[in-house]
């Protein structure tokens, strides 16, 4: 599976992340809130954006969203 983290927060930082995954797998997050669905897998083949934005400097502040490719 792919386990994400994150470190160093502070109100206004963003970030993306591609993912582009060559096998199936878990998806594993830290406690960030997110708008839609938070996804639980990942299938081989497939690929998807992970966008984050910090609100304030613990992982309850980030809200992440989470967009399939196809």
């Amino acid at each position: 599976g792919i386990s994400f983290s994150s470190s160093n927060m502070a109100p206004g930082k963003t970030g993306a992340i591609w993912v582009n995954s060559s096998a199936a797998g878990s998806l594993s997050f830290p406690a960030w809130s997110f708008v839609g669905q938070k996804p639980t897998r990942i299938l081989a083949g497939k690929k998807a954006l992970l966008t984050l934005m910090s609100f304030g400097t613990s992982n309850s502040d980030v809200v992440a969203s989470w967009s399939n490719s196809d």
